[in-house]
């Protein structure tokens, strides 16, 4: 029983240094540059802890934060595309106006789609070793393909929202990796194909 315990609360703690490291990541690629990098340097992290509770997380993160450096570009699209659509919300949502609802639920819509494909995204390249290109085309097929698993991910990702946005700390330790954790559980139940046809 102690040992099952110890176990626990060593895999935690690595959870909350891998979430650490995500912060750390995040801001060396100045947040624009890093954030998908990190994304997929924390999903690859607790992979190999979930396979083997003793990897060093200090050393795994930074290499596969240097593996994944490849898509920092992507990271500056997406990044973009959130501010814009974060700004449309917050226009939209203060703005008096015979369509400022409808606007509002579209912005709402291309939000969620935008998180949603970036999780698939990150899925691709890291289980799947896909080229952009290819995760990117994956991701956008498969978000719509797989929508109630995709309406679980925006649950999942809400509801992680809502919980952590009162509290810091909970947002900065623990809101990745039960983020990472519980997409990863999701995406498995979807049975998602990580092998591209034409690779």
């Amino acid at each position: 029983m102690n040992t099952a315990l110890f176990r626990g609360v060593s895999f935690l703690s690595k959870c909350f240094t891998a979430s650490g490291y995500f912060w750390l990541y995040t801001l060396k690629g100045l947040i624009v540059y890093g954030v998908l990098p990190a994304a997929c340097m924390l999903t690859a992290v607790l992979a190999d802890l979930k396979q083997e509770g003793d990897a060093d997380v200090a050393l795994a993160s930074k290499g596969y934060y240097r593996k994944y450096q490849g898509v920092q570009s992507s990271s500056l699209v997406l990044s973009l595309i959130f501010v814009c659509l974060f700004s449309g919300l917050y226009w939209f949502s203060y703005h008096e106006g015979g369509n400022s609802l409808f606007f509002l639920i579209i912005v709402l819509y291309l939000l969620g789609l935008t998180l949603v494909i970036t999780v698939y995204l990150t899925h691709f390249i890291v289980f799947g070793e896909m080229q952009l290109k290819q995760a990117l085309a994956f991701s956008f097929v498969y978000c719509i393909k797989k929508w109630q698993y995709s309406l679980l991910l925006l649950a999942s990702i809400s509801s992680l929202y809502l919980i952590s946005r009162d509290n810091l700390i909970v947002c900065i330790f623990i809101l990745p990796f039960l983020l990472a954790l519980s997409s990863r559980w999701i995406l498995e139940k979807a049975r998602l194909p990580l092998q591209a046809p034409f690779s």
